[in-house]
């Protein structure tokens, strides 16, 4: 990582587990201020990784991509502390990575007032794998709430590629969650907050 001085990109996706993710991260330090964006993918829960809360400042960081299992719909409201690092974020994008499409009744949680943290420069929020878990209404809510410049949340509710092929039902079921998804989140979103559903 010391010898790319002009690296403004970077996208590690076999690093999932916990231990790699740390070794990325005590890495990133040579270049955390230069990149502009990074795209990773999670394994574990939020709360097993402590390298959100150790990681190097982005200080230059535009856009954020975050790769991550909702396999029992548990809360993910944790990787968000990654956000802090990133000051200029502009765009988030989280990709949901999940075979499991029941969806568990458990309350909505949310971040409390005194951990929230006000996004002052975060415009675009896209979540990809969409399903209307309750992870997944929580990560909206928590961005609607706490991202003051935000202009666009994008929901993608198509599955991902390794899920595809066995599921035949898979148009119809997308279809249904943009149906679902319109009807959940087009109250929640302030109009000033463009809602777009593919």
């Amino acid at each position: 990582m010391e010898s790319v001085p002009l690296l403004v990109e970077l996208r590690v996706w076999q690093a999932g587990s916990c231990s790699a993710l740390e070794d990325l991260f005590a890495m990133l330090p040579y270049c955390s201020h230069q990149l502009e964006t990074l795209g990773f993918q999670v394994s574990e829960r939020p709360q097993d990784f402590r390298g959100f809360h150790t990681s190097p400042e982005f200080s230059n960081l535009k856009k954020l991509v975050l790769a991550a299992a909702a396999v029992t719909d548990r809360c993910v409201l944790g990787y968000i502390v990654l956000l802090d690092s990133c000051p200029l974020l502009q765009k988030f994008v989280f990709e949901v990575i999940s075979s499991v499409t029941k969806i568990h009744e458990r309350e909505v949680k949310k971040v409390s007032e005194t951990n929230a943290k006000k996004h002052q420069h975060l415009e675009e929020v896209e979540m990809t794998g969409y399903y209307g878990r309750k992870c997944e209404l929580e990560l909206v809510t928590y961005f609607v709430e706490n991202a003051v410049s935000l202009k666009k949340i994008i929901i993608r509710p198509e599955g991902q590629p390794n899920f595809q092929y066995c599921d035949k039902n898979r148009f119809e079921r997308e279809n249904a969650v943009r149906v679902h998804a319109k009807m959940d989140l087009e109250g929640k979103i302030p109009k000033p907050i463009e809602l777009i559903i593919f």
